[in-house]
């Protein structure tokens, strides 16, 4: 799969998708999650 493929997938622009896997790569599914909670990402509450 491709980086722009994921992106679509997921909804989020390719840069953003290769911050994500950039944290991801550093420091494994902790850093994503982590990254999510202070990027001020909309949440469903």
């Amino acid at each position: 799969m491709t980086l722009d493929q994921a992106a679509t997938l997921m909804g989020l622009s390719p840069r953003h998708t290769r911050r994500l896997l950039a944290s991801y790569r550093e420091g494994g599914v902790a850093a994503v999650a982590h990254d999510h909670q202070t990027t001020g990402a909309a949440t469903t509450k």
